[in-house]
């Protein structure tokens, strides 16, 4: 299984950056782990000390009904739960793309590529 690299990522990067700062003016710590996707115990991250927790790139469903029975909200970042009990917030890359094309487009560019990188640095 090849392993996202969140670290590296530039839109994680910010994201985290931009999370980090909103805490810190709210007098919150901030705390970032990362967990190995192949060894995930929640007992590795001490969730009981924690008021909430920011997740992303984790799919771990036992994960996520530990974390809810120790009474700790979570949000999901650029992923989403089907069973609906945990609130995300989400990218619409669609409509980002849409609005790039039309803001070509206005400026009147007809040829237009579309490059790709790493599927691991991207969200959904």
């Amino acid at each position: 299984m090849q392993k996202t690299k969140l670290i590296t990522s530039h839109f994680y990067n910010r994201v985290i950056e931009g999370i980090e700062e909103e805490l810190r003016d709210r007098s919150y710590n901030f705390r970032f782990n990362c967990l190995d996707p192949e060894n995930f115990l929640i007992e590795n991250i001490g969730p009981e000390k924690f008021a909430g927790m920011i997740v992303t790139s984790v799919y771990h469903e036992d994960f996520f009904e530990q974390i809810r029975n120790l009474g700790i909200p979570i949000v999901l970042l650029d992923s989403y739960f089907p069973h609906g009990y945990i609130d995300s917030v989400l990218v619409d890359n669609v409509a980002g793309v849409v609005e790039g094309l039309n803001y070509l487009k206005s400026l009147g560019h007809r040829r237009i590529a579309y490059i790709a990188g790493d599927v691991n640095d991207i969200g959904s």
